[in-house]
């Protein structure tokens, strides 16, 4: 039996990695590099002016996806970085905007999410 797949995007989607396959986006490895206030995300590999200990590539999809993968790779993207299997709710990156101080810098970006239909199912 087989089933024919494709994808559906919502209206903000688009097609290729700039969307988010699980709620979490933990698989996210796309190029967005501001959050939901339009604040630019600060590179992963910085410690200024956000010091934070996200600095290793394992913590990234973009490693479990390129084993080669190094952490300035991820230049400064948003993503949901997993430390110990946690992993956030959305991803996020540090804001460079200092004036932004809850959560210690860290805010959400704005992802879409990708929305899959099945079209015709022969099964």
């Amino acid at each position: 039996m087989f089933a024919i797949y494709f994808a559906e995007m919502t209206e903000e989607a688009t097609f290729g990695d700039e969307c988010l396959l699980t709620e979490t986006g933990e698989s996210y490895v796309g190029h967005l590099n501001y959050t939901v206030s339009g604040t630019p995300c600060q590179r992963w590999i910085d410690k200024a002016p956000r010091h934070h200990s996200y600095d290793d590539i394992t913590y990234f999809a973009d490693h479990r996806n390129n084993e080669e993968a190094i952490i300035q790779d991820v230049v400064n993207y948003c993503r949901n970085p997993s430390i110990l299997s946690f992993h956030d709710v959305h991803p996020w990156c540090f804001t460079m905007d200092l004036g932004i101080t809850d959560n210690y810098g860290k805010e959400y970006c704005n992802i879409p999410k990708c929305k899959s239909k099945c079209v015709i199912s022969i099964c």
